[in-house]
């Protein structure tokens, strides 16, 4: 299991990332390394999780 998730701030919030940089988290969402920092801002509701993108199943079937 990857310990890496896709999190967005909530509509109306700024969330930085910790650290020295201090910069924003992407509105649109980001990967990040799931931390302890990250699981309190999550249980905290100032990021949530964006779901995974699921691939487009392939056709079936072909040319006879």
């Amino acid at each position: 299991m990857s310990n890496q998730r896709k999190l967005k701030p909530v509509e109306g919030r700024l969330v930085r990332h910790p650290g020295e940089d201090k910069r924003p988290l992407d509105p649109q969402g980001e990967v990040v390394e799931f931390t302890t920092y990250w699981r309190r801002k999550l249980n905290a509701g100032d990021v949530v999780e964006v779901p995974a993108e699921q691939p487009a199943p392939a056709a079936k079937g072909g040319a006879k």
